[in-house]
C-alpha cells in the first residue's frame, strides 16, 4: 500500500495507486490491501511501531478509498524463532 524501493540508487515508489486499483477493479479482479514498511531486524518489531504502522495503514486505505470494512493484512518478512515472536512479534499486532 506504501513505501519506496531502491533501484540504481534511485528511489522509487512501491506504493498502490488509485488508478492501479481502478485498472484491477475494471477487469473484474479484486484486491486485498497489504501494508509493510521496514521490518529488517527483529528490533523493528515492536509496540509503538505496530501502533505508528497501524495508523500509517489506516491513512493510506483512506486515501486509497479502500472500504472501512476491508482488512488489511500486515506483512511481516523476517525469520523469527519462537521466542521472538512471543517477544516481538506478537507486540506490533497487538498495538
Amino acid at each position: 500500500m506504501t513505501g519506496t524501493v531502491r533501484k540504481n540508487g534511485i528511489s522509487v515508489s512501491k506504493a498502490l495507486t488509485s488508478e492501479e486499483i481502478s485498472a484491477i477493479t475494471t477487469a473484474g479482479l479484486r484486491i486485498f490491501a497489504i501494508y509493510q514498511d521496514g521490518g529488517a531486524s527483529a528490533t523493528y518489531f515492536n509496540y509503538s511501531k505496530g501502533y505508528s504502522d497501524a495508523q500509517k495503514a489506516y491513512e493510506a486505505a483512506k486515501n486509497l478509498r479502500i472500504p472501512l470494512d476491508e482488512i488489511i493484512y500486515f506483512a511481516v518478512d523476517y525469520d523469527f524463532t519462537d521466542a521472538q515472536t512471543l517477544q516481538s512479534l506478537y507486540r506490533i499486532f497487538k498495538a
